[in-house]
């Protein structure tokens, strides 16, 4: 079984998912991401992720953010409160744009490992470009984004 067989939804999950998501309070509806003409670059992390390996994403994204566009880059962080919300949204707003994920909310492998990793949603709403990135080595990181550049 390839990494992306692995992290596909179908439609039917994909409303589901989307509509339980929570964004301050209100229903993130399924249409955040899965507009059928646009790819989007996903980066999720949780609180307890690692900080450095969070700075290193976030640093590389400042650069990158500018090619692929604010639109296109989805933040799905999972936080224990406000305040955690808003720090992230100060942080990154320029960036993308950051959602509340619920603990749980996503389940595969990778959840676990307390480390932030990104993926594409393609077109036909499937998890692809599966990457999480090494705090020792950030060239395969600006590598990753150059593949994430020509695909979206």
């Amino acid at each position: 079984m390839r990494l992306e067989d692995a992290f596909y939804i179908s439609n039917n999950q994909l409303d589901r998912f989307y509509r339980s998501m929570r964004l301050s309070g209100e229903i993130v509806t399924d249409t955040v991401i899965s507009n059928q003409c646009c790819l989007k670059l996903i980066v999720r992390f949780n609180t307890n992720s690692c900080d450095l390996c969070q700075d290193i994403v976030f640093t590389y994204l400042k650069e990158y953010s500018k090619i692929i566009g604010r639109d296109n880059i989805l933040f799905f962080g999972t936080f224990n409160n406000e305040n955690e919300i808003q720090q992230y949204r100060n942080r990154l707003d320029q960036l993308g744009t950051v959602y509340n994920i619920s603990k749980g909310q996503i389940v595969n492998d990778i959840e676990s490992m307390n480390t932030p990793y990104l993926f594409v949603i393609d077109e036909f709403n499937r998890y692809v470009n599966v990457f999480i990135p090494e705090k020792n080595n950030h060239h395969i990181l600006k590598d990753y984004l150059d593949s994430v550049v020509k695909i979206l």
